[in-house]
């Protein structure tokens, strides 16, 4: 079993003049999920300005990303994006302090909530860290610059509490983070009802969307363009169909590939086995529902 400080490395990879994805890897046999099922974090630059979506999971991500930027672009300005609280979003704030950093009040109410665990190293397995809070809140939208690029930081009640895609509007890019994954997505009512995030995917999927980048997802598809719409409607057609499969005598034996096997045999979704855990927590999940 790997230790939870290890990663093997860090792969830069640029998916447009003004776009950098940072990938982690994944890591099957390592004690905390996210390096299992594999993620990284995404830059926005021009000139000598850099907008950070989210600060990495493990001690020296965040600040690998930092000095990747300032030695291959000469950044020198940087302004990090929490998407939400989760700590592989948050967990190298500090290696951005001496910037604004930028979340939703929701995401910064979160880390004050569960700062000791975070920062004892008792949250999920991750190794402890600083909790750095966001300087800059708001809710619903908030529109920020970097050199000429808009980004239009937009919320969405899906995953979690307070969070937020960025949308690039003359790049047609949506930088989901967490809201959507590839093949499926973790859930979590206390953001809202089923009913609800599935709107909410409706409505995200009224953006006009060229490119939709999630952090967790497959690298080959990430570095060819991202995914398209079609990224939305399976991530809201699985929690439609376990939502109506759950009163079922066997819904806690069914396979993740009962709801998504059709998506997966056309090539819109790829299978990557960690997902296998994430169907069995989002089955206790919706279970839970029943006895609140």
């Amino acid at each position: 079993m790997n230790h939870t400080t290890d990663f093997d490395f860090i792969e830069p990879v640029k998916l447009a003049d003004n776009l950098m994805f940072f990938y982690w890897g994944r890591h099957p046999k390592h004690d905390n999920i996210d390096m299992q099922l594999g993620g990284g974090a995404y830059v926005i630059f021009e000139g000598n300005e850099a907008i950070a979506i989210d600060s990495m999971n493990l001690p020296g991500h965040g600040r690998w990303v930092r000095n990747y930027m300032e030695k291959e672009y000469a950044i020198s300005k940087f302004t990090l994006v929490n998407s939400h609280w989760h700590e592989d979003h948050i967990a190298e704030n500090h290696v951005y302090a001496d910037g604004p950093i930028i979340a939703h009040e929701d995401t910064r109410a979160l880390m004050i909530k569960h700062r000791d665990s975070l920062q004892t190293g008792a949250h999920n397995g991750v190794p402890a860290f600083p909790v750095v809070l966001p300087t800059i809140c708001f809710r619903n939208r908030l529109d920020i610059w970097c050199g000429s690029i808009k980004i239009e930081l937009h919320q969405f009640a899906i995953h979690e509490l307070g969070h937020i895609a960025a949308y690039l509007p003359d790049q047609k890019i949506l930088i989901v983070s967490d809201m959507l994954e590839d093949p499926i997505w973790f859930f979590s009512f206390d953001v809202a009802d089923a009913d609800t995030q599935i709107a909410e995917l409706q409505r995200m999927s009224g953006m006009q969307l060229d490119h939709i980048f999630p952090v967790h997802g497959d690298l080959d598809t990430i570095r060819n363009g991202g995914y398209d719409g079609s990224l939305i409607q399976h991530n809201a057609d699985y929690l439609t169909q376990m939502m109506a499969k759950k009163d079922s005598s066997d819904f806690r034996q069914m396979k993740v590939e009962q709801f998504i096997q059709q998506a997966l045999d056309i090539g819109e979704l790829h299978w990557w086995e960690p997902y296998r855990q994430v169907h069995t927590v989002n089955i206790k999940t919706i279970e839970k529902l029943s006895i609140r």
